[in-house]
């Protein structure tokens, strides 16, 4: 496990050098265009080797001039005028030589201050770019909360309309069913628009036979396409019911459990009712049997 979290974090560490290597490349573009170079790393890398191959050469100079130095030391104590005059001359070349290096490196740290000079301003601006974008990645971030919240907020309101369409379908079937049932039963309803004729089957036709009565609304839909029965209930809106026979405190019902126990009250009377309808009938049909 531990073996894999250091691997995951070398992982990690690479993946972020490569991405701060793209930023770099990117801030010392145009630096490392007028240098002829492809990227600011092979010009560290440069600088470190000049650097190091300037060093070499001093020790390999100091070194000759100590063994220069040496010898003509020794020549002098043989007193021999032409070897010393030889080192001499040798010594006053190196010298000029050293000069020279000395020029040209005073030259060259000129050119390595003005390359820092500059380099220090690619590095400020890339650490300004460094946090422009982590101000970029800290609002996008809240952008895809946002984003989020509202992809959230929506998927909610439409489970809420199919929850409510569903709900107005399943009305729409319950009325139909119910102006079905009063027609079917020769049931005069008081209209204000609309007339008895509007009220379909789903088949399109009409009919007043009981066993068509028996069957079951919610059957006879589901058997249905969905744009037959749209066209059903797009004719049935037409009918609007006349309530202003209704007594006022039958129309001031809101609550659902209230309006189902009148209706509760209502069927219990209608049985009651026709009961009652049966007993009277029943008597008259004997009399009629005996005559």
């Amino acid at each position: 496990n531990l073996e894999k979290q250091i691997d995951d974090r070398s992982i990690k560490i690479d993946e972020n050098q490569d991405k701060l290597n793209v930023v770099e490349d990117k801030v010392f573009k145009d630096f490392c265009k007028n240098l002829g170079i492809d990227n600011i790393r092979q010009y560290e890398e440069k600088q470190l080797s000049k650097q190091q191959e300037k060093a070499k050469k001093r020790l390999e100079f100091a070194n000759h001039q100590s063994k220069l130095q040496s010898q003509l030391d020794f020549e002098k104590r043989r007193n021999t005028k032409g070897q010393v005059k030889k080192y001499e001359d040798q010594l006053v070349a190196d010298e000029a030589g050293l000069a020279e290096l000395e020029d040209e490196e005073k030259v060259q740290l000129e050119s390595i201050e003005r390359t820092q000079t500059a380099l220090t301003e690619a590095i400020e601006e890339r650490e300004n770019f460094k946090g422009e974008c982590e101000e970029t990645e800290i609002e996008l971030k809240e952008i895809k909360k946002i984003l989020s919240d509202h992809i959230k907020e929506i998927t909610k309101v439409q489970k809420l309309v199919n929850t409510q369409e569903v709900n107005l379908e399943q009305k729409r079937a319950e009325r139909h069913g119910l102006l079905k049932s009063c027609k079917l039963q020769d049931i005069k309803l008081p209209l204000k628009q609309g007339s008895m004729d509007d009220i379909q089957n789903p088949t399109g036709t009409q009919t007043s036979e009981m066993d068509t009565e028996s069957m079951s609304t919610s059957t006879e839909l589901e058997s249905m396409s969905s744009q037959a029965a749209s066209k059903i209930y797009e004719k049935e809106s037409k009918i609007i019911l006349d309530y202003s026979g209704l007594d006022k405190d039958l129309k001031d019902f809101v609550d659902t459990k209230e309006i189902e126990h009148q209706l509760e009250v209502f069927e219990k009377k209608i049985e009651s009712m026709l009961n009652t309808l049966q007993r009277i009938t029943a008597p008259n049909m004997k009399g009629c049997g005996k005559a």
